[in-house]
This record gives structure tokens, C-alpha cells and sequence, in this order.
């Protein structure tokens, strides 16, 4: 018996075990190795798409973090199994002559038996072996369970985390279209009967990016389905409208604090995707074209200066999130992905027939 070896097997054997659980079972957080697998494998695509987040390839990154998390625990599983059989020369044995198999015909066998009872070219060697032979099967058969019983739950959040997205996107482009398009004369009626529902949606892609971090590496390259981007761009109109925003007339404080907590509440699982505030100083609070609007806004003053100050770090937190997508401050002021195919927004391009088979 060669107890390196032994030792060595149930210890790979173990660890894959405990992160296959703790990855999948757990309701928060995966396991070390899958962590930090998927810190690498979002690192490499950010990479190959030149830390763009325009760029197609970040699309896949998601996927194949999955896919790379099933392979490496059954490569885990395999190797690990296979040094446990590698103790003992009697393990395996040829099923003809009774002979012990090699070292690659015990890699092989191990194979086999982690996805079904194998073939009958081999068998174990008698005993507590054959009992090991059969929770080997066992076990890849509830791994591979476990990560595909997985994997619908993740795809389902990720349509969540779009539609979430696509939803503040529809209240406006940027945070002044936002403020704009809200305004109806007097206060924020038009955006105020939308924090309910967001406080919902928004929380509850806090605690699904909780239990499943992997969301964190899905990615989409259109601004409108981009949650990084639109989460920002409705913070920062929430923020203008604490900071500038006259209390005794329309500010509304009271409803605005339920989406601030839900928006931090979901800020605060970026540390699971080692997510870390930007070195670099988010853009000034654009107030140009709400100067120019009917919005009563108050003029800067020291107080407004001592709040933006309090308000630096998180926003320093959100452009970190930005970052790390592969987007860029500026981004959440950039006008509708798919404006020129809203009539109701667009009557003059309309008008001259570029858009018909849209006004069908």
C-alpha cells in the first residue's frame, strides 16, 4: 500500500466533494476553487476583449465559467480516485486473468466508473473494492446532477438580471433622461410609482448574485441588457435627487430609501466577485440639461459639496462594478441602444419611412 498515494486521492477527493456542495448547495457563495476559477477565467475573457465592454467575447465568459466548473470537478473526482486506486496494486484487475492492472488501465477504469459500472474488461479487486468502486459511480453520477440542476437556476437568473436591466433602461438613458421623463410639473410621480417594483426586482438580484456568484461572469455587449450600466445610471438620478432636490416641495426621501438599500444591498455582493471600489474619480454629476429644464433644483452649495463627499466611495464602488464589466463612466450617458426604432420617440426619422417595417 502506497499511503502517499492514498492520502493524496482522498484528499483531492475530499475537496472536490466539499466544492461541488458548497458551490451548489450553499446559499451563498461557491466553494475556494470554484471562486477562484471563475475570478480567472472572467480575468482571461476581459482580457481577450481588451477590457471592452462592447466586445462580443465577455458574452461567453459565463458559460464558460459553468462549463469549466463541471470539467474541473470531474477532473478533481478523477484524479483523486485514481491515486486511491494507484495505493494498492490488487485494485483493479483484469477481469479475464485476475491480473492487476497497470497505472493506465487503472486511469482508465476510473473513468469509466465515475460516468457508469464500466465494461467488463476490468473489475475491482474484491472486497471494500468493490464497495469504493461503486460510491465512485455514485458520486459522478450527483455531480453531474448537482451542476446541471445548477445551471437552470443560474440561466433563469441571468433573464432576470436582463429583464431587470432592460426595465430601468425603459425609465430613461442616462440619469437626467430619467429626471426629465419623470417630471410631470410638480414632482416624480412618473418615477416614483416605479420604485416599488424596482426595490422587488433589484433585491432580488442582490440575494440571486449571493447564492450564485457565477452571475457576476454573464455579460451582455448591448447597453440596454447591461445591469452594470443601468444600476448606475438609476443611482446616480437617486442621487442627484437627494442632493439637489427641494425637501419641502418634491423631494421624496422616504420612498427613495427602500431602492437606495435594495442598489446597496446588491453593491455589497461585488466583494464575491472581488469587485473593489476604482482608483479613478467618477465624472461630476451632469446638471446642464436639468439646469435648462422646468426641474427647481438647488444651487450648489456647502452642504451639497459635504454630501457628494460622503457619496464618494460608492459612487468610486459603482464605477469599480463599471470597470470591471469593461464599461466606462460615460457610458451611463449615452442615449438608447434601440431609440431609432421607437416611433413614439423618433416621429421625424418615422416620418420619412426609414422605420416602416417597425409602424407595422
Amino acid at each position: 500500500m502506497n499511503y502517499v498515494f492514498l492520502v493524496a486521492g482522498i484528499v483531492i477527493v475530499c475537496l472536490a466533494g466539499v466544492d461541488v456542495l458548497v458551490s451548489t448547495l450553499a446559499p451563498r457563495g461557491t466553494g475556494f476553487f470554484s471562486t477562484r476559477l471563475r475570478s480567472v477565467i472572467w480575468n482571461f475573457f476581459h482580457w481577450c476583449g481588451q477590457g471592452r465592454g462592447e466586445s462580443r467575447m465577455l458574452n461567453y465568459a459565463g458559460m464558460f465559467t459553468v462549463a469549466a466548473w463541471l470539467f474541473g470537478w470531474i477532473l478533481m473526482l478523477w484524479i483523486g480516485n485514481f491515486l486511491i486506486y494507484l495505493s494498492a496494486p490488487d485494485s483493479v484487475l483484469y477481469s479475464g486473468t485476475n491480473a492487476s492492472a497497470g497505472p493506465i488501465d487503472k486511469l482508465y477504469f476510473t473513468g469509466y466508473v465515475l460516468s457508469t459500472m464500466g465494461n467488463g474488461d476490468f473489475k475491482p479487486g474484491g472486497g471494500w473494492w468493490s464497495v469504493y468502486s461503486a460510491v465512485i459511480s455514485f458520486s459522478g453520477f450527483v455531480t453531474i446532477t448537482l451542476a446541471i440542476t445548477y445551471l437552470v437556476p443560474v440561466l433563469s437568473a441571468e433573464m432576470e438580471k436582463r429583464k431587470t436591466s432592460i426595465y430601468i433602461h425603459s425609465l430613461g438613458a442616462s440619469p437626467e433622461e430619467i429626471l426629465i421623463n419623470a417630471w410631470n410639473g410638480k414632482d416624480f410621480s412618473r418615477l416614483t410609482q416605479h420604485f416599488g417594483s424596482l426595490t422587488d426586482s433589484i433585491m432580488s438580484q442582490a440575494q440571486k448574485h449571493v447564492a450564485y456568484p457565477v452571475l457576476h461572469n454573464f455579460h451582455s455587449h448591448l447597453h440596454q441588457e447591461a445591469l452594470a450600466i443601468n444600476l448606475v445610471t438609476l443611482d446616480e438620478a437617486l442621487s442627484i435627487l437627494l442632493l439637489y432636490g427641494h425637501n419641502e416641495t418634491y423631494t421624496i426621501e422616504q420612498q427613495i430609501y427602500p431602492l437606495r438599500f435594495a442598489i446597496s444591498d446588491y453593491l455589497a455582493t461585488l466583494a464575491n466577485a472581488f469587485i473593489e471600489p476604482s482608483n479613478n474619480e467618477p465624472g461630476p454629476f451632469r446638471m446642464e440639461r436639468l439646469r435648462q429644464s422646468a426641474i427647481p433644483f438647488k444651487q450648489e452649495n456647502e452642504d451639497i459639496r459635504m454630501d457628494k463627499e460622503r457619496l464618494r466611495l460608492r459612487r468610486k464602488l459603482l464605477l469599480g462594478m463599471l470597470e470591471n464589466d469593461g464599461w466606462h463612466w460615460g457610458n451611463i450617458y449615452m442615449t438608447a441602444t434601440y431609440e431609432s426604432y421607437d416611433i413614439s420617440r423618433n416621429k421625424e426619422v418615422a416620418s420619412k419611412g426609414k422605420i416602416k417595417h417597425y409602424n407595422s
